[in-house]
């Protein structure tokens, strides 16, 4: 049971990062379209709870996290593959000029040599990031 569940992590861990990257995709692409990044004013935008409510008072939940890339540059916006509220999810935060995309407490050990490519070198607690 336990090689199962590990194996189950390491699937939903590679997902985010694939995730990630098709999001990165989307918003690049955004990008080369309009001169900017989908901007979220100043606010992180997170990919998981009750719209509008907040997580930790330091963002926003929105089910359009991403504001302004569906349906032109990505058909959805993915949700993570094993949510919880306030827990794990993606965050989105973009001034128009920079953008960070984050995949908030991947599941495992993410200090864990096998995990560097998720380790966002501005937290501690790590995570898959796209900076812009």
């Amino acid at each position: 049971m336990v090689n199962v569940g590990s194996s189950r992590v390491k699937a939903r861990n590679a997902t985010r990062v694939s995730t990630i990257k098709n999001l990165q995709t989307a918003v690049e692409m955004y990008y080369d379209s309009v001169g900017s990044y989908p901007s979220t004013n100043g606010l992180t935008y997170f990919s998981y709870g009750v719209e509008n409510s907040t997580c930790w008072g330091g963002g926003l939940v929105k089910a359009v996290y991403i504001p302004g890339v569906v349906p032109d540059y990505i058909s959805q916006l993915p949700q993570d593959p094993n949510p919880t509220t306030c827990g794990t999810g993606y965050i989105y935060r973009s001034n128009g000029t920079d953008y960070k995309i984050q995949a908030h407490n991947p599941e495992g050990d993410c200090m864990n040599p096998a995990y560097a490519s998720m380790r966002d070198p501005a937290r501690t607690g790590g995570g898959v990031y796209a900076p812009g």
